[in-house]
Protein backbone atom coordinates (compact mmCIF):
# COMPACT_ATOMS: atom_id res chain seq x y z
CA UNK A 1 0.00 0.00 0.00
CA UNK A 2 1.80 3.80 -0.78
CA UNK A 3 1.37 6.42 1.50
CA UNK A 4 0.04 9.12 1.52
CA UNK A 5 2.25 12.72 0.47
CA UNK A 6 1.54 13.51 4.11
CA UNK A 7 2.61 10.26 5.27
CA UNK A 8 6.19 10.45 3.11
CA UNK A 9 6.61 14.06 4.74
CA UNK A 10 6.28 12.68 7.91
CA UNK A 11 8.59 9.62 7.49
CA UNK A 12 11.00 11.86 5.88
CA UNK A 13 11.04 14.16 8.25
CA UNK A 14 11.08 11.07 11.73
CA UNK A 15 14.08 9.41 9.38
CA UNK A 16 16.18 12.78 9.34
CA UNK A 17 15.36 13.66 12.98
CA UNK A 18 16.80 10.45 13.97
CA UNK A 19 19.71 10.81 11.59
CA UNK A 20 20.86 14.03 13.43
CA UNK A 21 19.96 12.83 16.78
CA UNK A 22 22.47 10.11 15.97
CA UNK A 23 25.14 12.43 14.49
CA UNK A 24 24.69 14.66 17.78
CA UNK A 25 25.31 11.57 20.03
CA UNK A 26 28.31 10.55 17.91
CA UNK A 27 29.96 13.87 17.86
CA UNK A 28 29.40 13.96 21.73
CA UNK A 29 31.01 11.08 22.02
CA UNK A 30 34.04 11.67 19.92
CA UNK A 31 34.31 15.25 21.39
CA UNK A 32 34.49 13.59 25.08
CA UNK A 33 37.09 11.09 23.70
CA UNK A 34 38.93 13.86 22.61
CA UNK A 35 38.75 15.80 25.86
CA UNK A 36 40.26 12.30 27.36
CA UNK A 37 42.97 12.11 25.18
CA UNK A 38 43.82 15.85 25.97
CA UNK A 39 43.55 15.46 29.41
CA UNK A 40 45.64 12.25 29.55
CA UNK A 41 48.47 14.16 27.52
CA UNK A 42 48.44 17.51 29.72
CA UNK A 43 48.75 15.60 32.96
CA UNK A 44 51.56 13.58 31.44
CA UNK A 45 53.24 16.69 30.00
CA UNK A 46 53.18 19.04 33.19
CA UNK A 47 55.77 21.29 31.03
CA UNK A 48 53.56 21.87 27.95
CA UNK A 49 52.71 25.04 27.70
CA UNK A 50 48.79 25.31 26.72
CA UNK A 51 48.30 28.21 25.06
CA UNK A 52 46.01 29.13 21.78
CA UNK A 53 49.41 29.50 19.66
CA UNK A 54 50.78 25.47 20.92
CA UNK A 55 47.22 24.29 20.77
CA UNK A 56 46.77 25.61 17.18
CA UNK A 57 50.57 23.44 16.14
CA UNK A 58 49.27 20.42 17.62
CA UNK A 59 46.18 20.76 15.92
CA UNK A 60 47.96 21.76 12.63
CA UNK A 61 50.59 19.05 13.01
CA UNK A 62 47.79 16.29 13.40
CA UNK A 63 45.65 18.01 10.07
CA UNK A 64 48.58 17.68 8.04
CA UNK A 65 49.74 14.11 9.05
CA UNK A 66 46.10 13.20 9.04
CA UNK A 67 46.03 11.88 12.00
CA UNK A 68 43.15 11.49 14.75
CA UNK A 69 43.03 13.23 17.83
CA UNK A 70 44.35 10.53 20.18
CA UNK A 71 46.70 10.15 22.59
CA UNK A 72 49.37 8.76 20.70
CA UNK A 73 48.94 11.45 17.98
CA UNK A 74 49.29 13.99 20.42
CA UNK A 75 52.30 12.33 21.98
CA UNK A 76 54.20 12.15 18.22
CA UNK A 77 53.03 16.10 17.66
CA UNK A 78 54.34 16.99 21.25
CA UNK A 79 57.78 14.69 20.62
CA UNK A 80 58.40 16.54 16.65
CA UNK A 81 57.50 20.10 17.90
CA UNK A 82 59.84 19.59 20.89
CA UNK A 83 62.16 18.40 18.85
CA UNK A 84 62.00 21.34 16.56
CA UNK A 85 61.56 24.00 18.88
CA UNK A 86 58.16 25.25 17.80
CA UNK A 87 56.48 25.48 20.98
CA UNK A 88 55.61 28.76 22.71
CA UNK A 89 56.45 29.21 25.95
CA UNK A 90 54.09 32.73 26.75
CA UNK A 91 51.43 31.27 29.91
CA UNK A 92 48.32 31.52 28.13
CA UNK A 93 46.63 35.11 29.09
CA UNK A 94 43.68 34.55 31.28
CA UNK A 95 41.54 37.96 31.16
CA UNK A 96 40.47 39.48 34.38
CA UNK A 97 36.90 38.62 35.03
CA UNK A 98 34.87 41.41 34.75
CA UNK A 99 32.39 42.39 37.34
CA UNK A 100 28.46 42.31 36.32
CA UNK A 101 27.28 46.11 35.91
CA UNK A 102 24.91 46.94 38.88
CA UNK A 103 21.45 47.18 37.47
CA UNK A 104 20.36 51.00 37.45
CA UNK A 105 18.09 52.08 40.64
CA UNK A 106 14.10 52.49 38.99
CA UNK A 107 14.21 54.71 42.10
CA UNK A 108 15.52 58.89 43.08
CA UNK A 109 19.30 58.02 44.02
CA UNK A 110 19.86 59.28 46.69
CA UNK A 111 16.95 58.60 48.52
CA UNK A 112 15.13 61.64 50.41
CA UNK A 113 12.38 61.35 53.29
CA UNK A 114 10.30 63.44 50.95
CA UNK A 115 10.61 60.91 47.99
CA UNK A 116 9.55 57.83 50.58
CA UNK A 117 6.99 59.75 52.00
CA UNK A 118 5.81 60.34 48.25
CA UNK A 119 6.39 56.94 46.85
CA UNK A 120 2.64 54.56 46.48
CA UNK A 121 2.26 52.03 49.24
CA UNK A 122 2.87 49.36 46.10
CA UNK A 123 5.92 51.30 44.54
CA UNK A 124 7.45 51.12 47.90
CA UNK A 125 6.65 47.85 48.18
CA UNK A 126 8.25 46.79 44.82
CA UNK A 127 11.43 48.77 45.62
CA UNK A 128 11.79 47.40 49.31
CA UNK A 129 12.10 43.88 47.57
CA UNK A 130 15.09 45.38 46.55
CA UNK A 131 18.20 44.27 48.89
CA UNK A 132 19.93 47.90 47.92
CA UNK A 133 16.35 50.06 48.40
CA UNK A 134 16.08 48.55 51.71
CA UNK A 135 19.60 49.53 53.09
CA UNK A 136 19.28 53.32 51.46
CA UNK A 137 15.84 53.18 53.58
CA UNK A 138 17.49 51.74 57.00
CA UNK A 139 20.71 54.07 56.09
CA UNK A 140 17.83 57.07 56.47
CA UNK A 141 16.80 55.64 59.51
CA UNK A 142 12.90 56.35 58.02
CA UNK A 143 10.19 53.90 57.70
CA UNK A 144 6.89 54.42 55.21
CA UNK A 145 3.76 53.07 57.04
Amino acid sequence: MAMSEAETKKYIEDARAARLAKEAEELKAENARQAKASFDFLTKHLDYVNNTENNAKIAAYLTAKMLPWTEDSLEEAYRYLSENEEFSSAAPVVPAPTPAPEPECPWEFPLTPKYIRELSPAKYKEFYADPRFRQQVDDLKIRKS
